[in-house]
């Protein structure tokens, strides 16, 4: 509990509702639950009655583990924790549920997430798993709306014979005691990791980190085109004029071996096309992204043009009408409706309201693949009815009902008070709505609460007071407090 100090007041759980998919990934369906993360659920973990997920992000902002999530099957996992460990990483490697990879960072205290954030996915680039998710997802939650943020499932889910294990530095399978006692040994500091520099020497001066990766550790066999044709995206980004003899000068440096002639006039010929990017979704380049270093790069993929940004996993918050948080690397949190979140041109209005970006618009049915695919992996969250906007709305109604600014007679309902007799209080519409704005209550639109006082039995009630009408809603009147509070006597003298 100490080495997954995360979020305190919501954890998540994964029921396995399938075998596998076609990538051999166990599918299942995530929950996220509110409630304090207690010993007995950590009990139920490691004794296989109930799967855990923690939350990273705390409420500020803050976390004190991170991860990054390899989601690719099968996965040779010695050989990537060879690379951990020559590579000199603070990461404790811990096999899924489905044979994939979580790669943990554990602090000895807490540091910004958008900090740790930036520096696991300068680790994953440096690794190869670029295009790899990051815990934490968020950089800050919108706690106000009910946010709380993406949850990842822990290790040592039926500790005796887990699957879900760790490996060690010497590339040994280690008990659930052995894992706690290399996390602590591995625990660092933000000081620490500053001093961690894992980005590659610039061989190519302004260009694109994965490049950077590339030509230091050399093209993958199979993809030398690909890799060329980058190369000649870059060459024509930093050199216009010049571009194809930097291009050839490319090829003979860090091809091995180089494309032949002909091979090198076809990649000149395609980049010659008035549009040109880099293919930053496809190999070999995509392994080793880090997109948000990538668009400060001269010759990178810059704001223009660059696609649509990463996104985090989406979050739907069961309120009515739905709450959804999405994660926009590089610009931060957002709180859409399903209208938002359903067509692209809303979904760019948002984000330039709120993040300050432009993303492109996308066709139809490309936007509708894209919500598709964060619709199959979504953290349903599931909140007490005190804490929906109805809910909410109950309060604040009960509030305005009993507060101390009450009218004395009917005559004051004008001056914006409510009058409660025996059974009923008396108010207009217009004077609650008011109440709301000062409580700076916008989940509900005007109809919705006119509606939910008529669902909840308030009728409507008209008096003629001094020859003035006053159109006002009737609803029971609340109970009021009549017992005093017992506050403590201070004892000894006080200063102000």
């Amino acid at each position: 509990m100490d080495l997954f100090e995360g979020y305190q007041e919501a954890y998540g759980t994964y029921k396995i509702t399938g075998k596998s998919d076609e990538k051999n990934k166990l599918i299942g369906k995530a929950y996220s639950l509110k409630g304090p993360v207690t010993v007995e659920l950590w009990s139920d973990h490691v004794n296989g009655k109930q799967g855990l997920g923690i939350i990273p992000i705390c409420k500020d902002s803050t976390v004190k583990f991170a991860a990054i999530d390899i989601d690719e099957y099968p996965l040779d996992l010695i050989s990537l924790n060879k690379n951990i460990v020559d590579g000199g990483l603070p990461l404790v490697l811990c096999r899924t549920k489905s044979g994939g990879a979580h790669l943990y960072l554990f602090l000895k205290e807490h540091a910004p997430a958008e900090i740790i954030q930036r520096k696991m996915r300068e680790f994953a680039a440096y690794l190869g798993y670029g295009a790899s998710e990051i815990f934490p997802k968020q950089t800050r939650l919108i706690q106000e709306r009910g946010d709380i943020g993406q949850w990842i499932n822990m290790p040592y889910f039926v500790a005796p014979k887990t699957t879900r294990f760790a490996l060690g530095r010497n590339h040994d399978t280690l008990d659930l005691p052995g894992f706690c006692k290399l996390a602590f040994e591995l625990r660092t500091t933000k000081e620490q990791l500053d001093k961690i520099n894992v980005r590659p020497t610039e061989l190519l001066r302004g260009g694109p980190p994965c490049l950077q990766t590339l030509c230091k550790q050399g093209f993958p066999e199979g993809t030398r085109n690909n890799g060329l044709f980058n190369l000649g995206v870059y060459a024509r980004k930093s050199c216009p004029d010049t571009w194809p003899n930097l291009l050839q000068e490319l090829n003979q440096k860090y091809m091995d071996p180089p494309l032949n002639v002909s091979e090198v006039q076809g990649v000149i010929k395609s980049v010659s096309k008035k549009e040109f990017q880099y293919m930053c979704s496809q190999p070999p380049i995509k392994q080793h992204c880090n997109a948000p270093v990538c668009r400060s790069c001269e010759h990178g993929i810059g704001n223009n043009g660059a696609g649509m940004p990463r996104f985090g996993t989406l979050s739907k918050l069961l309120t009515d009408p739905p709450i959804w948080f999405l994660e926009v690397e590089g610009g931060g949190r957002l709180e859409l409706t399903t209208e938002q979140l359903q067509h692209p041109l809303q979904f760019q209005n948002v984000c330039m309201s709120v993040l300050n970006i432009m993303p492109p618009i996308t066709k139809r049915d490309e936007w509708q693949a894209i919500v598709q695919h964060l619709l199959a992996e979504v953290t349903v969250v599931e909140v007490p009815p005190e804490a929906t906007p109805q809910g909410i709305l109950k309060q604040h109604l009960e509030e305005f009902c009993t507060s101390r600014v009450q009218a004395r007679s009917e005559e004051e309902i004008l001056l914006g008070k409510p009058w409660t007799t025996n059974t009923k209080t008396y108010f207009r519409l217009k004077d609650f709505l008011s109440y709301l704005e000062r409580q700076k209550f916008r989940a509900l639109d005007l109809n919705y609460v006119a509606m939910y006082l008529r669902d909840g039995g308030a009728v409507k009630h008209f008096f003629n007071v001094r020859g003035k009408g006053i159109n006002c809603y009737a609803v029971p009147s609340f109970d009021q407090q009549t017992e005093s509070f017992n506050i403590p006597k201070q004892e000894g003298k006080v200063t102000y």
